[in-house]
């Protein structure tokens, strides 16, 4: 089974009093859903278990600081029998390794991000298809993949590198 991800604002998909996926905030449209030239960036995971953490990562290591990171998913199969057509793009990350895991949801209109965000609302209020990675966490991942050398300490933002770095020194030092 593929999964699509992205990140979302949770408060914004619970601002609505009921549970009701028609009753969607606009902002979380606007804002969650925002899409550019008809088009909305994904990342696809095969097993959510196993992949989540690695789109956390992605998204994190473009930040400027460190910061949480609130995931939703859906089923890839849900979002194209809405009639969503999807083309494989190389995701914009220096996680070089997860490039070819980007795709965008195409040829986008009023019905198709309407279809969409019903689709995202159900599965995030009803199926709890969401995922917060705390700021320790979002620390960790993106530690653990300077370490393991999937990116560069140097092409993280000044805040964020700062903050790794400042952990990478702390964690050598309690390894003696």
């Amino acid at each position: 089974m593929t999964w699509i991800v992205r990140k979302i604002s949770r408060v914004k998909w619970d601002s609505m009093p009921d549970q009701d996926p028609d009753n969607i905030s606009a902002d979380a449209i606007t804002g969650d859903l925002r899409t550019r030239g008809n088009g909305l960036s994904f990342w696809e995971c095969e097993s959510i278990d196993q992949s989540l953490g690695d789109v956390a990562l992605v998204l994190a290591s473009a930040f400027e600081r460190l910061d949480p990171v609130d995931l939703a998913w859906v089923e890839k199969n849900c979002v194209t029998d809405l009639g969503i057509e999807f083309q494989e793009t190389l995701g914009a990350t220096i996680v070089s390794d997860m490039q070819k895991f980007h795709v965008d949801a195409v040829n986008l209109n009023l019905k198709g991000i309407s279809d969409l965000g019903r689709l995202f609302a159900s599965q995030i209020r009803q199926e709890d298809n969401y995922k917060r990675f705390c700021r320790t966490e979002i620390k960790r991942l993106v530690a653990d993949a300077v370490l393991e050398q999937r990116l560069r300490l140097e092409d993280l933002k000044d805040k964020l590198r700062k903050s790794i770095s400042l952990h990478l020194n702390e964690k050598d030092s309690s390894d003696i």
